[in-house]
């Protein structure tokens, strides 16, 4: 029997269609249909498998898929990707995370001096806002934290206001 999350066969779904689209040029348009006929998936319905191969495809050859929305997805490199990766930016701490990865491993050789600077800064800028994120979360949680105490304090009184009410209570009807 197999163990939880091990994968079927010798390689994991995701590792399959790495395989399939890992050679596909820059700018090749794949339609929904077209990468159900190469890997035999459909992506439609279980996009896991195409994020985690995406990310392999970032960090191993420096190029991503992008979606088109209802259509499919088109193979890219570093304008397009930046350009994505900007998009994710205004997005959740983990939209933030994958933005960074995206500028992090573009393909720099072909860059300029100006565009590898914009990355930097890019990159700086992720950080930055991912450590804002960060602060704005533990603020959050030590407001709670007050909130809680204040409520519990509030509790304790109201528990001493009434045990002073049952002693009265009690000295009034003897």
């Amino acid at each position: 029997m197999r163990e939880l999350f091990e994968p079927k066969g010798e390689k994991s779904m995701w590792e399959i269609f790495y395989d399939c689209i890992k050679d596909v040029g820059i700018g090749t348009f794949l339609s929904y249909a077209k990468l159900k006929a190469m890997s035999g998936f459909d992506i439609q319905g279980d996009r896991g498998l195409v994020y985690r191969a995406n990310k392999a495809l970032l960090i191993n050859h420096k190029k991503m898929l992008i979606n088109v929305k209802n259509e499919g997805y088109t193979m890219a490199r570093h304008p397009d990707q930046m350009k994505h990766a900007g998009f994710r930016k205004i997005r959740a701490r983990r939209q933030l995370d994958k933005g960074k990865l995206e500028a992090i491993y573009c393909d720099t050789r072909k860059m300029s001096v100006d565009e590898k600077i914009w990355i930097a800064n890019f990159v700086n800028h992720i950080n930055s806002s991912l450590t804002m994120v960060r602060r704005k979360k533990v603020q959050a949680i030590k407001q709670t934290e007050k909130a809680v105490k204040t409520q519990v304090n509030g509790l304790k009184e109201l528990d001493g206001i009434k045990a002073q009410l049952a002693s009265i209570e009690k000295k009034l009807k003897i």
